[in-house]
Order: C-alpha cells, then structure tokens, then sequence
C-alpha cells in the first residue's frame, strides 16, 4: 500500500489515516501536509527519494518472504539468552552454517553462486562452533565462502579444536589483534609468526693502557637477532588500535568506533535526541 502511494505521489489517503490516528500521529500529519503543499517539481523530488528508499519492497521475492512475518524486534531486545542457552543452541548453529557451506560448494562448482557468502561468526569458539572449521579457514576461499571469525584468545580454539587451532594463524590471511590479549601462548605464537631480524649493536669497551692513567675506549659494531615484536609488545597494543597481520607483514592501524562514521553516527545521535 505504501509504494502504492509512493507511486502515485497520494497524500489523501495516508493523510486521512493519519488524521483518524488522533494526536500520537500529528507530526507525521504535519509532515505530509508539508509535502503536500511544496512545489511540484519539489514534491515530485520528494517522492524519488522516498521510491528509492522502498526499492526492496517491489520485488516480489521480498513480499513474498514478508506476507507472514515471524519476528517481533520488542521480544527479540528482551530476550538475551544466557551462557547455557547459547551452549545449547550451539549445534543448530553448526548444522545450519555446515548445510550452507554445503550448499555453497556446490553451487561454486557449478557455476551458480551469484557472490560470494559470507560466514561472519563472532565468539565462534561458543556460539558457532562448528567443527570444520580448520577447512573452511584452508579451502572455503576458493570455493566461495570468506570466514570471519572473532575468538578472545587462541585458547579458545585449542579447546574447541585441538592441535588443529595451531594453524589457525596460517590458514586465516588477515588477522587483526586487538588489545587485551593476555594469553601467553597466544603472544609468543604471533611473535614468532612475525618472525626475526638482524639489529645493529654497539658495543663499547674501557680499557686501562699500561704506563697510562687514562682508560681508553674503543666501540665494535654487530649484528643481533631479535623479534619484529616481543609477546610484550603485541600484549601491549594501545587502546584504540589494532595490530593487523598479513603473512609476516603487520602494521598498526588506528580504530575507528561504529558510532563515530556514517550511518551509524547519525543514527546514534538522532536515537540520542529521541
């Protein structure tokens, strides 16, 4: 019905439900009645804008997956489930992301995977603990699934995953460590992945000179080597960067907080006001 009126650029018939809402609807009479007043070049300006933004209600596919909706965003807020439900629901987790991943393969091969999918899995050492894991960090790139995956520490993968989470390093390209790390092995793991280098060393020695009363000096030049990054260092990112790891390149990137950039920013600020 929306797009309808979007469409046919109708202010009556919104206006009127409005109007029979009572007060609680008055600013948004208020609004229509300023759009339906403007210039017409302006109004028809107006309503791009808004045929745009409701683009995704003209297909079909999507009323059709809308005409029964099965989810209420108030009870979802509500319902925070706590550690030994997400433990619980864990296994349906790793059965719907292995039929996907299944699935994914498949249509890769064939030819019929439009994009590629995504497998964004936060805390997946509890909450999507799926046990092929260690191969679709290996293969699931070349068959068209991209794995990002958050764990606290390495710990949590050699719980879930055994010998298997040591390659965890190798087989993800791009990993980005983030401050708080306090796992030992977790440090000297990625201390030694980045590897050594040979650091200059001056070395100055005294030495008394018989038949003289002044010591003399004298410096020898080396080589010593020593860890790109100490545990040390990596376990002390500073708060609000993040060391990025690509094979044995890394840098330190400076982060920025989701509601410090667009959209996100002005939604934060307009719930703020609100």
């Amino acid at each position: 019905m929306v797009v309808d009126w979007v469409a046919w650029h109708e202010t009556d018939e919104p206006g009127a439900i409005l109007e029979r809402a009572g007060d609680s609807s008055r600013l948004a009479v208020i609004s229509l009645l300023g759009v339906a007043n403007v210039e017409r070049r302006e109004r028809a300006s107006i309503f791009s804008a808004a045929a745009n933004a409701l683009d995704a209600y003209t297909s079909q596919a999507a009323l059709d997956a809308a005409r029964e909706p099965n989810f209420d965003a108030a009870e979802f807020v509500r319902s925070g489930a706590p550690a030994d439900r997400q433990q619980i629901a864990a296994p349906l987790v790793c059965g719907l992301l292995a039929e996907i991943r299944r699935a994914t393969y498949q249509a890769h091969a064939s030819g019929q995977l439009a994009g590629r999918v995504l497998f964004a899995l936060d805390e997946v050492a509890n909450i999507a603990p799926i046990a092929e894991l260690p191969q679709i960090a290996s293969e699931g790139g070349g068959q068209g699934l991209t794995l990002l995956a958050a764990l606290q520490d390495l710990s949590q993968a050699r719980t879930r995953w055994g010998t298997q989470a040591e390659g965890f390093l190798t087989l993800v390209g791009t990993k980005l460590v983030l401050p708080g790390v306090a796992d030992p092995q977790t440090l000297e793991t990625i201390s030694i992945a980045l590897g050594e280098y040979d650091r200059r060393v001056v070395t100055e020695t005294q030495a008394r000179v018989p038949g003289h009363l002044m010591q003399q000096r004298s410096q020898s030049h080396g080589t010593q080597r020593t860890r790109v990054l100490s545990p040390g260092e990596v376990a002390n990112i500073p708060a609000g960067h993040g060391l990025h790891l690509d094979g044995v390149q890394w840098e330190l990137l400076t982060l920025t907080p989701a509601f410090a950039t667009e959209p996100w920013r002005t939604l934060t600020n307009n719930g703020g006001a609100r």
